[in-house]
């Protein structure tokens, strides 16, 4: 191991100075040959020269090189390797706490020690002075009394035992453990918090004075001081030998509690909130410290940070169970541990606590392993709460989810991180990342989300999905300050929680994710149900959970398809999934996991939502902008090919008792695919975009659609004027984007025909402006009260943009249309028309420019003109 990386310098070395070396050579001899043959005898020694300054650099490099492996070696890894797996676990990077002045803290240990010298020499005096007179007597003492006694006793037979002798004597030493003390004891003086976070525990000390007797009390201990009056009878052996010195007794002593430092949190009302185990945490603090590896002894730094992580639940100490008896457990860190029991009984008999702490201890021997998962759940819910400006964070490093409507999107990774920083996880089966399924972590999260609050999105494009492995990967889309359409997708799992209600309910408050999410498919796709597979009893890879036979709850389905457990508001459940659903079938085409379903299919979806995502009079059927009746021609062609359509429906309909092939088979939850484009009862692509119907199934699904669409224009038009002019500027927006993506799927080769200069990222700004611009006029219309709903609206660009109320998007739409070189747009998909007015620099005059809708065909050009 030593020696791979003193090759690698050498070789690094060689190859250098090799190469440098022959290209001086070859320059030389090209530029200079009569120099090279005259000074060649003096080549030998220049080289020479360079080769010594190369040796002597590569010699400090190796010197540099061979401490710090000689440091990893001994196990004395420096600050700059945290994030390493050592023989306590992964080294965490976290903040270190805050330290006390040291002469803060030297005169609390100062003033304890003097104070446990008084109680020490009193107890001692008060014992010797009742062995000579004797015991007085108990018959006429009650037994509450003769209780208060018993406790007196153990109490100065604890401080009989505390002499803090050999602690003065080790700290006027100087060495690593001296500094490893005052290490410690500044970080606990400096955190101020109590010994115990109830009141009345630990006999109300603070936790400096509280680890300084520990300490006291583990050298007394170490040099063979064993309170038999005071321990309880499964404590009271006596070790035969020291397997560790007196200094890490001390310092293990004082460093027993440090991990209250993380796990104590005070709330505003003063009160202690624990999160996480104490001692888990300790270890790993311990390990942190720079002066904890400034000691020149792997062993004696493995026993005391095992020993701190392990006191108060060694079933969890590697070695310890059935399943790893093959692995031999080091006799000094089982005795340091029961070291710190038993200095722990004498600290809580001079507290008054005795009796607790037994009961404490024996809790702690039974205290399985599962109970990480509670802890896990507990400091899940604790970073929601306590932490959730981390939600939508512009840094990625703090973002632990999105929020947008009334869903949260969680960050798998970022939660599984977060959590094993603040419980300091080491075992393998937590710590791991994702390989092919979800880890531990997030399917304790997801269990209980799903079971306890009944909250987890389970159903993902279409498909039900187990709550252990319902993650998505998801992308965003946008506009930049430039008015281009930017997309982005994170190949990270994310988990979909429902915030309308429950636990999460008050994050309906926290201001939505500027971009729009998309979900692009599943994750794990072999979690999602398979048809005929009963429900949620498949897919549970890896964990034996079944979804949902904790509650036993009826399982709900809306049509946007989004499953729950137990009753729901079927309106809020539509609200609530429109975006999830929408945005899965607008980009899951392309993905191998995404359901099957055409362009056709998405129309229908769209078309189904209701004006909360498109509006029926502002849109048309599938791309106009405006509710102009058709012409009278393509009316009567419309109906001629409804007709025609019924007619071939009846013609083909299959004959009783005559078989017939049938169609493929369609998975549950999805639309049976087709490729019929949606038609447009108006404007002038109403031909183009509307093939002849195939199949049956087609032609049925294409009446189907034509009824949905006929249902929904019996919506009043006050109705959809008020909905329309209700909604917010991100609402315009996201609509806005909605019906591009939308017209660019009808008219394919829109962005070529009417924009050819322009990029294509241009050109979808710009259609997008275009949009935009309509829901403006639609509003400034009907506030102005001009014209009828058929009549061409003319309206100068500069009052139509002051009119807006979304300064953003006018910025956006006046850069764009300054980009463009021709001073009238004709959009006839659209029946818009743009003329823009210029001075002679070519500067876009926006008080003479003019927007003009509906205009159906050139000849109504020249009337607007």
């Amino acid at each position: 191991m030593l020696v791979i990386p003193y090759r690698r310098i050498v070789r690094a070395t060689a190859i250098v100075f090799a190469t440098w070396t022959a290209a001086a050579t070859y320059w030389t001899w090209h530029t200079d040959p009569q120099f090279l043959r005259a000074e060649l005898i003096a080549v030998p020694s220049r080289i020479s020269w360079v080769g010594m300054v190369f040796v002597g650099s590569a010699a400090i490099t190796l010197l540099f090189e061979w401490s710090e492996i000689s440091k990893v070696s001994k196990g004395l890894r420096g600050s700059f390797l945290r994030g390493a797996v050592s023989s306590i676990g992964i080294i965490p990077e976290k903040r270190p706490p805050r330290r006390s002045k040291e002469y803060e803290a030297k005169d609390k240990l100062t003033r304890v020690l003097e104070a446990l010298k008084r109680e020490n020499e009193r107890a001692k005096a008060s014992i010797k002075a009742e062995q000579e007179r004797g015991k007085p007597s108990e018959e006429n003492l009650s037994e509450s009394e003769r209780k208060a006694r018993e406790a007196e006793r153990k109490r100065r037979a604890a401080y009989a035992l505390l002499d803090p002798a050999p602690v003065l004597a080790f700290l006027e030493e100087k060495g690593p453990y001296q500094r490893l003390f005052y290490a410690v004891l500044s970080i606990l003086e400096g955190s101020g918090l109590p010994a115990s976070p109830r009141k009345g525990a630990h006999g109300d000390v603070d936790l400096t004075t509280h680890s300084i007797t520990l300490a006291v009390a583990m050298a007394n201990l170490w040099i063979g001081k064993t309170p038999e009056s005071v321990l309880p009878a499964d404590a009271q052996k006596k070790p035969e030998g020291h397997a560790y010195p007196l200094p890490v007794a001390i310092v293990a002593g004082l460093a027993h509690d440090i991990g209250k430092v993380e796990t104590f949190r005070r709330e505003k009302d003063g009160s202690i909130n624990v999160i996480g185990l104490h001692d888990l945490v300790g270890g790993r603090l311990l390990a942190t410290l720079p002066e904890y590896w400034d000691i020149d002894n792997d062993f004696e730094q493995r026993i005391m940070a095992q020993a701190i992580r392990y006191y108060h639940h060694p079933t969890g100490l590697p070695g310890a169970g059935k399943t790893r008896r093959s692995i031999q457990t080091d006799k000094a860190v089982t005795d340091l541990m029961e070291k710190i029991r038993k200095a722990d009984f004498l600290a809580g008999a001079i507290e008054g606590r005795s009796d607790e702490i037994a009961a404490d201890y024996q809790d702690e021997d039974e205290l399985p392993e599962l109970t990480l998962d509670d802890q896990v759940w507990e400091t899940f819910l604790y970073l929601m709460e306590k932490d959730s400006s981390a939600i939508n964070h512009k840094s990625p490093a703090r973002r632990i989810g999105y929020k947008q409507g009334k869903i949260l999107y969680l960050t798998e990774k970022a939660i599984r991180e977060r959590i094993i920083d603040e419980l300091s996880i080491t075992r393998p089966d937590y710590t791991e990342s994702n390989n092919g399924n979800p880890g531990r972590i997030i399917k304790v999260i997801a269990a209980r989300l799903y079971k306890q609050e009944n909250l987890l999105i389970t159903k993902i494009q279409g498909k039900e999905t187990n709550p252990l492995g319902a993650a998505v990967y998801l992308a965003f889309e946008g506009t930049n300050a430039s008015g281009d359409v930017s997309h982005a997708s994170e190949r990270i799992p994310h988990y979909l929680v429902r915030i309308d209600a429950g636990r999460f309910a008050w994050m309906q408050e926290i201001p939505d994710y500027p971009s729009r999410i998309i979900i692009e498919r599943a994750v794990w796709p072999q979690y999602q149900v398979r048809s005929g597979d009963g429900g949620g009893q498949t897919g549970q890879a890896g964990d034996g959970t079944p979804p949902d036979q904790a509650t036993q709850q009826p399982v709900t389905a809306n049509p946007e398809g989004q499953v729950e457990a137990g009753p729901r508001d079927e309106a809020a459940e539509e609200q609530e999934t429109a975006q999830v659903e929408d945005s899965s079938q607008d980009d899951a085409t392309g993905a191998e996991e995404a359901p099957e379903s055409s362009g056709d299919d998405e129309g229908d979806e769209a078309s189904e939502e209701g004006a909360d995502h498109y509006d029926p009079e502002d849109a048309g059927d599938q791309g106009a902008l405006w509710d102009v009746g058709p012409d009278p021609e393509q009316e009567e062609a419309a109906a001629s090919e409804a007709d025609t359509a019924e007619a071939d429906t009846k013609e083909n309909d299959p004959e009783p008792g005559v078989p017939q092939a049938q169609p493929p088979a369609v998975k549950t939850g999805q639309e049976q695919p087709n490729t019929t484009a949606p038609s447009r009862k108006d404007g002038p692509m109403a031909q183009r975009v509307n093939p002849a119907v195939g199949s049956i199934e087609e032609r049925r699904a294409a009446l189907e659609r034509a009824r949905r669409r006929a249902e929904q224009e019996g919506e009043t038009k006050r109705e959809r004027i008020a909905k329309r002019m209700t909604k917010t500027p991100e609402q315009r927006h996201a609509d806005a984007e909605k019906r591009v993506r939308e017209f660019i799927r009808v008219h394919p080769g829109f962005l070529e025909s009417v924009f050819p200069s322009l990029p294509e990222k241009r050109a979808l700004g710009l259609t997008l402006s275009v949009i935009w611009m309509h829901e403006v006029l639609l509003d400034y219309r009907t506030v102005r009260g001009i014209g009828e709903d058929k009549d061409i609206i003319r309206v100068n660009i500069a009052k139509l943009l002051e009119f807006s109320e979304d300064e953003r998007m006018a910025n956006i739409t006046r850069a764009l249309l300054s980009c463009t070189k021709n001073d009238r747009i004709f959009i006839e998909d659209m029946m818009v028309v743009i003329q823009i007015a210029r001075d002679a620099s070519g500067a876009v005059q926006w008080d003479r420019s003019v927007f003009s809708a509906p205009v159906r065909n050139v000849e109504q050009i020249e009337a607007v003109a």
